[in-house]
């Protein structure tokens, strides 16, 4: 049977979590196929030959940003930021979620989030708890997306246990091999639609 998220939290002394955002605690309704065309676009203006056919540019950026640097970073970032400003339709709510991350008191939680800062913080501080957070750690804040663990070990303390960590998220490709990378467990949530 399966565990819930309280319970794992209680159980397994989960004090610090690590929560995903996108179609975790809320769910953009945005058109993220013409983000990853518009990706591919910068990227085509670093290398001229690069065809896209396709497939998730999120899990592939990286090795893009490795090979590029800060410049094709930096200009993914502020097209980010301003993809998400200017395309979110609406915004549906994982209300049970809401509601225990409201009851958490005592945890340590954090927000490690591929999305722009500028989009996350205004929809936590409307649903009021954007207070909840110790610490923020988004697109802006990392050199490499999940599942690279950068922003990860920009949250994880020295002096705390890896098993004190818990990463909730949506995806086992970017949030759970994230975690993994750093040996930390993953609880999977499934938003409705």
């Amino acid at each position: 049977m399966p565990v819930s998220l309280p319970d794992l939290i209680k159980t397994e002394n989960k004090n610090h979590l690590i929560f995903d955002f996108d179609a975790t605690i809320a769910r953009l309704v945005i058109d993220w196929k013409l983000w990853h065309v518009g990706v591919a676009n910068i990227i085509r203006k670093f290398e001229p030959n690069f065809i896209y056919e396709g497939g998730r540019m999120d899990l592939r950026l990286n090795g893009y940003i490795k090979k590029y640097g800060n410049e094709l970073r930096d200009t993914v970032r502020g097209f980010n930021a301003f993809y998400e400003n200017q395309n979110i339709t609406h915004v549906l709510y994982n209300v049970p979620l809401i509601s225990l991350i409201k009851k958490l008191g005592s945890y340590k939680s954090y927000i490690y989030s591929s999305n722009s800062r500028y989009t996350i913080k205004p929809i936590l501080k409307k649903l009021k708890i954007d207070e909840c957070f110790v610490k923020y750690i988004c697109l802006e804040d990392v050199i490499y997306r999940k599942p690279d663990p950068d922003g990860l070990q920009q949250i994880i303390a020295p002096n705390v246990a890896l098993s004190e960590y818990l990463m909730i998220g949506d995806s086992e490709a970017t949030d759970g091999d994230a975690a993994r990378a750093v040996g930390v467990d993953f609880f999977l949530i499934t938003m409705k639609k």
